[in-house]
Order: C-alpha cells, then structure tokens, then sequence
C-alpha cells in the first residue's frame, strides 16, 4: 500500500492541533496540548509494507509545533511533549520517518528479526533514497531503492499468513463515576493513561457509553495482565475494574441504573410558563442538590391534515403543564418525599406533584389512584378559591385541567391519601352555583353544571338555544385597572406619548438586549416623513367596494340557502317516489300470489267434482295411523297431493314438561283421537302455498353457493344466508341457528298455520311470539309437537307461557327438534317472561328469555312490572361463565330512557342490561336500527358478552300481511354460529382432497428389484454396528425399539401410496375453475357500494376521533383519497395477479384482452373496473358450467362401461352394485353397555368407550366362568387319563425343541411367510424384514435367542391392533355384535413360527405322541380322520 504525500507546514503557520491517521488509529490535541488517543480493533495487522510497522508516522502530516516521540517497548501509547523551538535534529527525524514511497524489505528481516528491546521499525530511507519528491528521484519514482539490481534478478519469497486472523486485545472496564473527581472526564483519562504507561501489553483506553453510563475501557494485548487485574483494586486509582464481558456489563450497569433510579423523583403539572431554572433552584434550595433533570412538555398531535384547506395553518394548543425528571445526588431527598408522604409542591398560586420516576413503583399507585375530580367550577377560579374545599376533603395535590373559550365551567383533579378517601359524590353550594366533588374513575359529566348524574342532553340548566350560554365567573371587584387621571396624563404627554417610528432607548440595558428589542427592519428617517403620501382618499374608496362586495356575498350566501332548500326538497320527492314505486311492486307481487291460489282452489274444486264417493267414504274413515303413514306419501309423492282432496291430516301429540336431570326423562305422548276435528277445524298444510313455494324454491347449492353444502339446501333464502356467512378464507362450513321475535297482535289459534309457514319458509330454528292473546292457562301449560311441515319424521314443537290473567299477554316458543332434545327446563312469569334453559356439551348453558313487558300505565300493573324486572335482575345477577344469555321480544320501552332511576321497572330493564355489559345486537351491526312499532323502537334483541363473539348478524323485517298474517310489529332477529352449540366444524367438501402420500402407507406391490436392492444395501450400513448386549427386560425393550427406528429410517426410500381420492370432490380441473369463480365473487364483494361507504366510514371516524363529528359519506365520489386508498389497498393487490393470469389464459376473448387491468383502483376507473368483473364472472361461471358437463358426461361412459365389464370379469361387484349394498363399518363414537345397575347404559366418553372396549375383547375367547386346577388329576373324566403324563416317550426327542435357534431357522419362515399382509403396531412388514442384509437378520436373530434363553418377549410385542367387524345383523353400538381381527406384530409371528415349525417336524416324526384322531395341524396330516370319527 502506498502513503500519501505530506505538505510543508509552512502552509498552516497558525494550526494549534495535529491528526496522527492510520487504519487503526486517531489522534486529536486539544487546547492543553493533551492528546487523546482512540484505538480501534486492528483490521490488518500483517502486511509486506511500511505500513505494518507501529510508528504510524506514514500519515501524519507536518506541523509547525514539532512534537518529539517516545516509544517505549510495544507500548502503542503516543506521548507528545511541546517544543517552543524545534531544533534541527528534530525536524530530520520527523521528516525522514514520514516516508512518500513504500519501502521493500526482505520477508525475514520484517518477520524473523530478533525482538529484543528495539521496536521492529522500518530503517527510513538515505538522503538519496529519501522520497522527497525532487528532480533526481522523478526518474526513478515507484522503484525498489534498496539495491541497484534489476527487476529481472530480484528474488521472490512467499509465505502464507491466511491462518493469521490478527492481534488479539483484552478489555477491562470500570464506570467513569467511581473515580474521585470525576466531573472532568479527560483528567480521569489521563490519569488512568499515566498509570499503566509502562506496561508493555497495555494498548490503549477509551470513554464509552452503555445505557447513558460513562464507562473507561482499557485494552491489553495479553490475557495475563487482563486477568491480573479484574477484580482487584487499584490503589492509586482508588477504582476496581472488570472483564469487560456481557454478564459483568449487565451487572454493574444494572447497580449504576439502580442507584440513579433510586435518587429520581418526577415533578408533575408544572405550568408550562414558569421558568424551568426558576423551578430547579426553589427545589434545590429546600432539598437537596440535583445532579440532573430533564424537561418533558408533551405536545398535543397536529390534526393539520384532517382540516380543511381553511384552517391548515392553526398550530396545536401549546400544552398547559410540563414535567421535570429530576435526579438528586443523594437518596435522602428522594427518600425525605416518601418517608413523610410529601405529595405536593405549592409555589406562588399552582401546585406540583410529586411522583416516582416510575410507574411501576409502588408508591405511584398510592398517589395516582385515590382522587376526585372538581367540577361546576367558575372559569376564573383559582387554587386560594379552593382552599375551604381542599381542606375539607384532605386535599394534597389539586390541578386545573386546561379550557377554552367554550367552555362554561372548570374542573378540577385533586388526589388524597387512601385513609382520606371517600367513594360518594359531594354537592358543594358556592360562589353562587354547585360544585360537584365525585371519584375520578366517574369518566362522564355534564357540560353546563358539572353534574356526574347525567349528561349534556338531560340537563335541566339548559338556557336558551337562541343565545349563547354564558360562563360562571367569581365577581371580585377587580374588573377595572388602576390608572392616572386625564389631568396628569395631559400635564406629562410629551414623555409618556409615542408617535410612529419612535423608539425609547434604556441605557443600563446591555448592547445584546437592546439589539434584540430592535425592529429587523429600518423605520423611515423624521426627515422623509414629511414626503410620505396621503392615501386617505384610496382607503376609503377601497373600504366601498369591500361593503359593496360583502354584500354581494352575503346575497349569494342567500340564495345558496335557497337552492339547498330546493334540493332538499328534491331528495325528499325522489324518496317517496322511490317508496312509492316499491309498494307498487309489493302490491303487485301480492296480486300474483293471490291469483295463484285462486288457481290452485279452482283446480281444486275442479278435482273434487271428479272424485267418487266411495273414495271420499274411504277417506273419512282414515285413522290416524294411516294419516301419518298418508303424511309421508304426500311429503315424498308431490303428485299424491294433488289428486287427494284430503283436510289438513297433522297429527298434535301434547307432552309433558321435561325436568331437568342427568339425562332427559320420557315424555308421554298422548295422541289426539279425534280424527273428525282433525277433517273439520284443521286444512291441509302441506297443500298451502308456502310448502309448495319453498319446495320449488330449491336451488342446487353446486351452482350459486361459493363453498359444497355438507347438508341440503332448504330454499332460496337458505342458500342466500349461507352464502354470506361462509365468505371467508377458512377451512370450514360455517353453518347457522336463525332466531328471531315478533309480536303477532292476538289471535294465536288463527294465525298458527300462517306462523309456522313464515317459520319454515324463512329457516328458524327457534322463533319467539308475544302478545299470544293465551291466558289463564287455557292450554294447561303443555308443549305441543306437531310433525314438520317439510321434513318426514321430524317434528317442532311449541312451548307456551299463558299463565297470564288479562288476555294482552302470553308467551310462545317454536324451536326445532335439535333445540328441543337439549331443552333442560322453562319458567314462566305470569305470561310476560318464558324462560328457556338449554343444555349442550362442554358444560355450556344457552338461556333464551323471551319478553313481553307491560305497557300500559295503569295501576294494576305495577306488581307485573316489578316482577319482571326483579327476575330479569335476578337471572343475569347469577350469571356465570358457562352461561350464555339471549333476551329478546317486547320491551314496551326505548333505548333512549337511559336513567336507572325511573319510577317505572320497565323503564330500567334496558339500563340494567346494558350495567351488566349485555349488547344490543341489532344496533350493534347496523349504524342506524329501523323502528320496529308505529315510530319507535321497542323489539330488541340484548345478547350476554360472551354469546357475542359467535354471533353473525342481527336484522330487522317486515312481515308482508298478504301473504302470511297482520300485526303492527316488524320482526328482529339474529344469525348465531352453529358450530357453538354442536362444537364440532364441518371442513369443506373440496378442500378434503389430499393427493399427498400417507407416511405409513408403503406400496409394496409396485416396489423393483432396483429398489429392494438399494434398501438392502442402506440396512447393511445402519446395521453395520455391535450387537446390543442384553441382560434385562429393560435391554430388550431398548434392543427392539432401536431396531423398529432403523426400520423406520430404511422405508423412507420406498414409495408411498397415494391416499384414494375422496369419491364427493371434484377433478383438480373443476376445483380450479371453481376456485376463479369462488375468488371473483369474493372480489367482486369489495366493490359492493354499501361495504365501501361503511368501512370508509369507520376509517374517517377513527382518524377524526379529536375533531368534531362530520357528516359521513353518502356517496361514493364523497370519500377522501387517504380513506379511498387505506380501503383498496388490502382489497385489491391481492387479486391483481390474479387477475392477469386470468387475462393471460382467456386472451383469445376480445373484451378480456382489450381491458387493461388497473394496478390501483380510482374513482375514474371505478365502475369500468367493476363492469368489467362482472362480465368477467359471467365468462368463467360458463367455463366452470362447460367443464362440469364435460366431466359429468365422462364419468357416466365410465361408469357405464365399468358396469358392462363386471358382468363377465367380476359379478361380485356388479351383484353389490344392482342390490345397492354398502360396506359395512363400525365407528366408536357411542356405546351401549351395561353399567353396575344392570341397567343398558350408552355413553359418547372416548376414554370409557377405550376401557370397555379393551375390556370386552380380552375376555372375548375366555368363558365366562373359567375353573382353576393344579394336577391332572383334578381334572373331570375323561381329561384326567387324557393329560396324564406318559412314560414310554423318550425324552431325548424333544433335544432340537431346545437348540438355539439358528439363520437358517429364520430364513426359512421368513422365506414361507405371506406377502402383503397388515403390520402390527410398528408397521414392519414381511417384506421389509426379507429384504434386510444379512446384518439386520443377526441382529433380529440375536432378540429371538435372548427371548428364547430368558423366557420373555419385549413389551411391545404385548400390544396388538383389534378391529372389530359387523355379525350379520345390526351391530347397534354393542360389542357383542362384533368380531374382532387383531394385527399383531410380525417379527412376534416370525419368532412363533420358528418354534411352531420345531414342534410340527417332531410331532410328525414321533407318531406315538399323539393319538390317531388328534394330527390334523401335523405336517403331512389331515382333518380327514376328526371327520370320520364325526
């Protein structure tokens, strides 16, 4: 590397400071002629150059005040002593060790010379080698000076350092503060410099900063030294230092932080125009010394850019207090303020607080969290004015909160001591007006009086709207200024009065000051003044023409009034035309509906002419077991309902009230008899015009729905709600339970067939009806099940409240039958409440209050009032965590009646609910809920926090009169999840395709030789170790579990088998095409006008929540650009590639390739964009249509074929086929048994179903009674003579039995055992064990001969997989109805084998052993002789 060339330094006569530069180095002198040394990390501390070498003079340019230098040893330390006069001497040695060109040497004298006490320095250059840039040198210049030689004859010497990774440094540190006078930190540095200059590793120190302390870092190049001095305490110093590593740096910084947080104090609502200094010393006067503060104002946020182009340049208010952080030199001040509970600072006429530096401390909690707040104030009140008040209530800190011109009172924040504190509000009567006094945790008063009771809209202070009220104030005579009177001011007016342009002088203030109070521009000379135009004429024309033009604004101002007014009126027109138009077309749907089932009569009449009477006899004589058994024809048969004139055959069965228990009691049903009430007072449901309208309604979900329904789709309306609450990205069908209230107006028995069609035709699952007109128990408090109207057997059922004495009331509850068998109890309040209980899984409790509130004022309904509300209070007082609350119906009674302290309990209801955190859901998910009654709101639907968060929607309807019945109410309901109550989520039909293999499924049968070969060769390598040694069962057990992982390892190079696809999904072509359309309609969602306007909204409300209430957006062109791009930008970058791969696969269709997709949306290209999707959607649905028929046509010529070709290649499958049957499983999801009262019990529990399960099959093959014998001879005639033991058998036959088993044993059942057969629990099959090395078969073969010396098997092997199989008839959740089939493990069965085959080759050469009719397992053997002996 090359130097740069140094300047004279006669250049820079003046310059006081010289920079020593190197790549690790940097040395500065400041004023005192100290140098201050910082030594980085060495980047480079080996190279062939000048510029290895230490004396770091290469860079260093020259100066006027030569400096001498001293090297001491490798002490890298630079002292500088000042020369006044630098002699001759001097000057050469600085010039001849500040080199111009690099200087060669040999790599032996760089890095071999011997270090003794000289510094390994480069020998500068001679005066004729010197780089001096002179004219003798410029020949030569970058050449090698040392020899003479030329370049052909130098040598060349290489050496490799790239091990070499630099000088190694130690650090020590200690913190600045623990050295004695250490307010001047460049003293402290040099002392420590002074210390440790004669140490030869000493490197260098250096000021650090951690965490704001001040730490000395020193540097070492040996380790010894380093550790010498860690932990030890230097006398001199008077200081220890440490290893400068993260675990020390933590601690001591840790103690230094500690200790100044331990001296921090926080002084709070210091008025922000009293002097900061002035502060600090009144502090430090009365306690102690500060060290240091900071001063903190926070500022209030600029909300320039949410203003209008009028107001932008208003700066924030300037913040009324200010904070001091102050840090004392001692703890006794700190201390001094908790020690004797000094809460306050009083200074002049404000007050401080005091407070810990930290909010975690405990004393923060003690002064911040008992306090009141002052309200009602006058607006000129100051702290003396409080005086009587501060003392009555113990008052240690008060503070004004800030105001303005708009205000009409002040308040106030005082805290107290906790044994001083009160929770009550206090009414204080003073300065003419009222003082409230009330808790701080009291958010909301009023804005006029102060009063905490109630707020800005209830006051009862309100002064005139026309005018604007006036503020309080304290009237304390001081309104006018003392001054002089007019003969004083008219005797000295010639020194008091100033004219224009002149200025009075002080002259003991200093030339800064009145600098300052001169004007930065020059006023005109009293010379020229006399020159100065008079414009008086100019300014009073200019002044007419500004009235002039004042008034033509304010006639413009006019007449815009008037035309908004016009407009207005327009709006209003266009509206009731609107509404008109709509009632048109309602009017017209009903007179279609009507002649629809003038229609339907008249064909009916028509058909009943041509009926014959023996028919109608029939008929009449149907009981009503036919008639249910006619119910399910006429449900399944359309046609069979046509030509049958039949009445309304539904059968009522009245049952019990269930009682809530373990499990459900039975109900007696009793079934009405009389079958000529059933013909005369009932019509025939399933012949209205609701049944007949939802069952054509129906509409294939695969074509409009954006997910595959696990579950039919019952109508129109059914499809639509589905498919709003399934717009999501999830994995699962969100299904839904729709309930909803309504009050009919009277007349239940008339209106029940038109109740149950609205009930079906619109999919509720429980539907509350008030005002019932049922009462006195005229229904004997049964619950009704009628069958359902749509679907075969399957019934709802009605639960009535009419317990009520006047006919006004009455209570009524349609549920389904999955609500109805999680019914746990219903109570009753004078038919005003019905309460239902529900009871699901997981302990979950769903309670449904249905409401029908007085609303009447008469005196005789104030008992029933105070009844309901004392047991609504009562129910929700109670309310638990598993609790779920629905409250819902007929309030009589606003939202807007938000005082609890009304003389009316009904009135309180909805307070009281809203006290208890309960939501008003139909508010909750509309800006602006639709009256419900005439022109209030008085149907409500209140959910309990916690049933919230599973609800998707609440809405409000009108009931159309024409087509089911009247009443004057609108009817409110709500969507809740499904899912809550069943806790178990349907996954979507599509997304159940999985092509990805199965990790324990091998597909054996597709294995080549190639790869049986390449698992051979891995098993020789992983069992290409010792074999275990084996002393106990523990060994074992550890032997075969490392031998199941090896095997496990080794398959993952065989090929998996696919998991068959699910027979319900569709090809990945059909998936794909529905997955565009899918995402479309999801696009195509965010362009919808009313989401945009409504989350616009919400952006505009939540970035204006300090600003003042703007109108929301109507219109689609009124929302800002911030608004307008926060909303598309999550909504529409998402689908922009998509859309272009759309574009690029569809390119041949002229309207697609001649759009250019946006890649922002704007108002500009906002409905073209939109058009353009909508054609777009049209295109693919078409394309999803076509491949659909497409694939639908191929599989049927498949499945066609496939049929044909059964018939001659298998006829098992075609028989199955043509008899529909269907593989027959068994799912242990629930379970009969007999429980300990030999009583049949069913449980659903998984882990009693795993005991009883195990219970069962390990005594299935063992009697029920088992006997026990110890000898033969215990044993019955003729098993006795049977087992006897036998003496003529020679014992040495049974020698082989007992050999150790040998290769060629194991090779032999491993070569006879089947192929393809199902693993045990480890999943090692015959096939995995035959292909083994021979490594692997010894190390198998070394358990069986440990197993067969010892007498044991591994635990594991005592595990197996049953499954159980369907007998011929109906399993029925019963085990004794099933067989089992158990896998066990296949090495158990090859070591069985091995045994089995020993037994059978001596069984069947030692024929005397067994009798003649007992060989039938025996090799060469048959079943022939048991048979004929049969």
């Amino acid at each position: 590397m090359s130097t740069r060339s140094t300047r004279s330094s006669n250049r820079n006569p003046k310059r006081n400071s010289s920079y020593i530069n190197n790549n690790n180095q940097e040395m500065t002198i400041d004023v005192n002629n100290v140098t201050k040394v910082t030594i980085d990390p060495p980047k480079d501390n080996v190279s062939v150059s000048s510029s290895t070498t230490p004396t770091n003079d290469s860079n260093r340019p020259e100066n006027s005040n030569k400096r001498v230098r001293t090297v001491e040893g490798s002490n890298n330390d630079i002292v500088m002593t000042e020369k006044s006069i630098p002699t001759e001497n001097q000057r050469h040695t600085t010039e001849m060790s500040t080199p111009q060109i690099p200087v060669a040497i040999s790599l032996s004298e760089s890095l071999h010379a011997p270090k003794n006490n000289e510094n390994p320095l480069v020998t500068a250059p001679q005066k004729n080698q010197s780089g001096a840039n002179t004219n003798s040198d410029l020949p030569n210049k970058g050449k090698n000076k040392i020899t003479n030689t030329n370049q052909d004859t130098l040598m060349y010497e290489q050496l490799d350092l790239s091990n070499f990774k630099g000088e190694q440094t130690f650090k020590l540190f200690c913190p600045l503060n623990h050295f004695p006078n250490n307010d001047n930190p460049h003293e402290v540095l040099n002392k420590v410099r002074a210390h440790f200059a004669n140490k030869d590793t000493f490197k260098g120190c250096s000021i650090d900063t951690i965490c704001k302390i001040s730490i000395i870092v020193l540097t070492f190049t040996s380790d010894v030294d380093k550790s010498a001095l860690d932990g030890t305490n230097i006398g001199s110093l008077k200081v220890t230092f440490h290893d400068f590593n993260e675990e020390n740096t933590c601690n001591i910084i840790q103690q230094e932080l500690s200790k100044i947080f331990n001296r921090s104090i926080r002084f709070v609502d210091i008025p922000t125009s009293y002097p900061t200094e002035v502060f600090v010393d009144i502090v430090q006067n009365q306690y102690g010394k500060i060290h240091s503060y900071k001063e903190i104002i926070r500022q209030k946020r600029n909300n320039n850019q949410q203003r209008g182009p009028n107001h932008r340049n208003f700066k924030p208010q300037q913040p009324m207090y200010k904070q001091l952080h102050v840090v004392f030199k001692e703890e006794r001040p700190v201390k001094n303020f908790f020690t004797n509970e000094i809460y306050s600072l009083k200074i002049e006429n404000w007050v401080c607080r005091i407070l810990p530096a930290d909010h975690t401390h405990p004393e923060h909690d003690k002064r911040t969290k008992f306090g009141y707040k002052i309200t009602g104030l006058p607006m000129n009140a100051q702290l003396g004015d409080l005086h009587p008040i501060l003392t009555r209530i113990n008052a240690q800190t008060c503070s004004f909160t800030p105001t303005n011109n708009k205000q009409l009172q002040k308040a106030a924040y005082i805290y107290v001591k906790e044994k001083d504190y009160k929770d009550q509000i206090f009414h204080i009567k003073c300065f003419n007006t009222i003082i409230y006094v009330f808790p701080q945790n009291i958010r909301l008063s009023c804005t006029i009086c102060g009063d905490p009771t109630h707020e800005y809209t209830n006051c009862t202070n309100k002064q005139d709207p026309n005018q604007r009220p006036k503020a309080s104030i304290i009237d304390r005579n001081q309104s006018k200024k003392p001054t002089i009177n007019q003969q004083i001011y008219n005797q000295y007016k010639s020194i008091i009065a100033t004219q224009n342009g002149e200025c009075i002088v002080r002259m003991d203030q200093n030339k800064y000051q009145y600098r300052q109070q001169q004007p930065t521009h020059k006023l005109p000379s009293i010379t020229h003044a006399q020159n100065i135009p008079d414009n008086t004429t100019k300014i009073n024309c200019l002044e007419q023409e500004l009235n002039a033009l004042k008034l033509q604004l304010k006639t413009v101002a006019e007449e815009n009034a008037i035309l908004k007014k016009e407009l207005t009126m327009v709006k209003e027109s266009i509206t009731t035309n609107t509404k008109e138009l709509l009632h048109m077309k309602e009017q017209l749907t009903h007179v279609n509906a009507k002649s629809d089932i003038m229609i339907q009569k008249l064909d009916e009449i028509s058909l009943n002419q041509n009926i014959l009477p023996s028919r109608i006899n029939k008929e009449n004589y149907t009981s009503v077991t036919n008639t249910n058994n006619n119910l399910q024809a006429i449900t399944t048969n359309r046609t069979l309902v046509d030509n049958i004139p039949t009445e309304r055959q539904r059968t009522i069965q009245v049952v019990s009230l269930p009682t809530y228990n373990d499990h459900f009691s039975t109900h007696n049903h009793t079934t009405a008899q009389s079958s000529n009430t059933l013909q005369n007072k009932i019509k025939n449901f399933y012949k209205n015009k609701s049944s007949s309208h939802i069952k054509n309604r129906i509409i294939t979900p695969a074509q409009y729905l954006n997910v595959q329904s696990p579950r039919p789709i019952n109508n129109a309306d059914d499809l639509i709600t589905l498919d709003a609450i399934n717009d999501s990205q999830d994995e699962t069908f969100n299904d839904y339970i729709k309930i909803g209230t309504i009050n009919i107006h009277a007349g239940f028995n008339n209106k029940l067939d038109l109740i149950i069609e609205y009930y079906i035709y619109y999919n509720y699952n429980i539907l509350i009806l008030t005002e019932t007109g049922l009462f006195e128990n005229q229904l004997h408090d049964k619950i009704v099940k009628i069958p359902h109207p749509t679907t075969p057997h399957d019934y709802l059922y009605i639960v009535h409240d009419c317990s009520g004495d006047y006919k006004g009331s009455g209570v009524t509850a349609i549920m389904d039958s999955f609500f109805y068998q999680h019914l746990i109890s219903n109570t009753r309040t004078q038919g005003r409440i019905l309460h239902l209980k529900f009871g699901f899984k997981q302990h979950v409790f769903f309670h449904i209050l249905g409401l029908y509130l007085p609303a009447s004022s008469d005196s005789k309904y104030a008992s029933i009032k105070q009844a309901c509300y004392n047991y609504i209070n009562k129910i929700i007082s109670k309310n638990k965590l598993q609790d779920h609350y629905l409250i819902l119906g007929d309030f009589n009674t606003t939202s807007n009646k938000k005082s609890q302290s009304s003389s009316n309990p009904i009135d309180n209801i909805i307070p009281l609910l809203k006290q208890f955190q309960f939501k008003d859901v139909v508010k909750h998910f509309n800006i602006s809920p639709p009256i419900t009654h005439i022109v209030n709101r008085i149907d409500y639907i209140f959910t309990s926090p916690n049933l919230l968060p599973h609800t998707y929607h609440a809405f409000t309807h009108t009931i159309n009169e024409h087509q089911f019945f009247y009443t004057d109410h609108k009817l409110v309901g709500c969507l809740l999840n499904k899912f809550f109550f069943t806790t178990k989520p349907i996954k979507l039909i599509y997304n159940k395709l999985d092509d990805t293999p199965s990790p324990d499924r091998i597909n054996y049968r597709n294995i080549n030789i190639n790869t049986w070969n390449e698992y051979e060769q891995n098993s020789n390598i992983a069992f290409d170790i010792p074999l275990p040694i084996l002393n106990s069962q523990e060994d074992l057990d550890r032997a075969w579990s490392d031998f199941v992982d090896i095997i496990n390892d080794l398959k993952s190079c065989l090929p998996k088998k696919n998991s068959p696809q699910n027979p319900y999904s569709a090809p990945l072509i059909l998936r794909q095409a529905h997955n565009k359309v899918f995402k479309l309609q999801r696009l195509l969602q965010t362009f919808n006008v009313k989401r945009i306007l409504h989350i616009c909204n919400i952006l505009r409300d939540k970035s204006t929540v300090n600003t003042f209430a703007q109108q929301q957006y109507q219109k689609v062109s009124d929302i800002k650009t911030p608004h307008w791009n926060t909303y598309w930008g999550s909504n529409w970058i998402p689908y922009y590639r998509f859309l272009l791969n759309i574009k690029k696969s569809l390119h041949n269709i002229p309207f697609i390739s001649s759009f250019i997709i946006p890649k922002h949306i704007t108002l500009k290209n906002f409905e073209a964009t939109k058009s353009f999707l909508k054609q777009l959607l049209q295109t693919l649905r078409y394309n999803y249509n076509t491949t659909k028929n497409d694939i639908t046509k191929k599989n049927i010529e498949y499945f066609v074929e496939a049929r044909n070709n059964n018939l001659t290649e298998n006829q098992s499958k075609m028989l199955y086929s043509i008899l529909n049957r269907q593989p027959r499983k068994i799912t242990l999801s629930k379970l009969q048994y007999i429980d300990d009262n030999n009583k049949p019990t069913f449980t659903t529990d998984p882990d009693k179903i795993e005991t009883l399960t195990c219970q069962h099959f390990q005594s299935y093959a063992s009697p029920s009674r088992r006997n026990y014998y110890s000898s033969p001879d215990d044993l019955p005639s003729p098993w006795n003579d049977a087992y006897s033991p036998r003496h003529d058998i020679n014992d040495s036959i049974w020698h082989p039995l007992l050999q150790p088993l040998s290769m060629d044993d194991l090779k032999l059942v491993i070569h006879d055992a089947a192929k393809y057969k199902a693993p045990g629990p480890s999943k090692i099959t015959y096939e995995d064990i035959k292909h083994l090395s021979q490594l692997g078969h010894s190390y198998l073969l070394h358990i069986y001969n440990y197993c067969f010396n010892n007498n044991c098997i591994p635990s594991a092997w005592k595990s197996a997989y049953i499954f159980p199989i369907p007998k011929p008839q109906d399993w029925n959740s019963e085990l004794n109805n099933t067989r089992p089939i158990t896998l066990l493990e296949t090495p158990r069965k090859l070591y069985v084998s091995i045994l089995s085959k020993r037994l059978n080759h001596i069984l069947a050469n030692n024929s005397n052993i067994t009798t003649y009719n007992n060989r039938a397992g025996i090799l060469g053997q048959s079943c022939l002789e048991p048979l004929l002996e049969i």
